[in-house]
């Protein structure tokens, strides 16, 4: 008797969840796509969403699925922004025996078999011309008169 009581609920749950998927799917990655940068963490996010919802216990319990899938949501996004990090120049800052950094020996480096000295170099360029980008950006006509 419990057995199929527990197969009746499970064939339920899964029609509930299948349900919400096909009715929200698309309102929700389009809501999450227009928050993230790429479409990959778009697509993160919402199977995260969706392995939340197939842990609930009840579904219909819930008063309104779509105010919860838009707030799990949101609580994922800056989830993700809060785990990101970014590198900084001195996590890859070489010393000589003086104690000098010198980026210049770095970035003359052969990195054709080296993969850390290539994304360093890389790294360091786009770093440089965010700066200068930033840098020009904040020169007013005013400073030269």
């Amino acid at each position: 008797m419990s057995i199929t009581l527990d197969h009746t609920m499970a064939e339920k749950k899964s029609r509930s969840i299948t349900e919400t998927v096909t009715q929200f799917g698309g309102k929700l990655l389009g809501f999450v796509r227009q928050k993230v940068s790429s479409e990959e963490d778009a697509e993160d996010i919402l199977q995260d969403i969706w392995y939340q919802l197939t842990c609930l216990n009840d579904i219909e319990e819930l008063d309104s699925i779509g105010a919860w899938l838009y707030r799990v949501a949101r609580n994922k996004i800056v989830d993700r922004y809060r785990k990101k990090t970014t590198d900084s120049l001195e996590d890859f800052e070489y010393q000589n025996e003086e104690g000098e950094v010198n980026f210049k020996d770095i970035l003359l480096l052969d990195d054709s078999n080296n993969p850390e000295a290539a994304f360093f170099k890389e790294m360091f360029w786009e770093e440089l011309t965010k700066a200068l980008n930033l840098k020009s950006s904040t020169i007013f006509v005013g400073d030269f008169f």
